[in-house]
């Protein structure tokens, strides 16, 4: 019950992300067709460049998130995913695959956390932001991702948990 719980909440979460990235994709679009509009009546726009640049970025961050949550990033697998989990689940070989992942994803962010001051220095030239906004979207991201992959981690284990107090009772 608890496991199911926290998968539609998982599900939930990448649904609104999905709708986030979804929003920010749509002002860019909007955006850049305007600056288009705008270059045929001989304007241009300063502002344009470095607001695109922040919509896509955020938007990226947004739907990198999303894409954790809901467990369609890429990845490589050796058999066929669906048919390897109609068997059996999820296994230990996930859980460590899921380890690791959070692993790799909490060096970055710890690493790359400390570049948002620097970047913070750097105003951006036509709207009032620095290029830090810009680094802490990819902060966001990594930790947004990390979340995503450590919830997942507690769902294998809960299920994992699950199967074996299951095998013990039929046994």
């Amino acid at each position: 019950m608890l496991l199911g719980q926290m998968m539609e909440r998982r599900r939930s979460l990448a649904t609104l992300f999905m709708g986030v990235a979804g929003l920010l994709g749509g002002a860019l679009l909007v955006l850049l067709v305007g600056n288009v509009a705008a270059r045929a009546f001989d304007l241009n726009p300063v502002w344009v460049s470095e607001t695109s640049r922040v919509l896509f970025v955020w938007g990226t961050a947004a739907g990198m998130i999303s894409v954790s949550l809901s467990g369609q990033h890429f990845r490589v697998d050796l058999a066929s995913k669906g048919a390897i989990e109609a068997e059996a689940g999820p296994g230990y070989w996930e859980l460590v695959i899921q380890i690791v992942v959070c692993l790799v994803l909490g060096y970055i962010a710890w690493f790359a956390y400390p570049t948002i001051e620097r970047a913070a220095v750097q105003p951006m030239a036509s709207i009032p932001l620095t290029y830090g906004f810009l680094r802490a979207a990819l902060v966001v991201a990594l930790a947004g991702m990390l979340l995503a992959h450590l919830w997942r981690s507690l769902e294998i284990v809960l299920a994992l948990a699950t199967s074996g107090a299951t095998s013990r009772r039929e046994g």
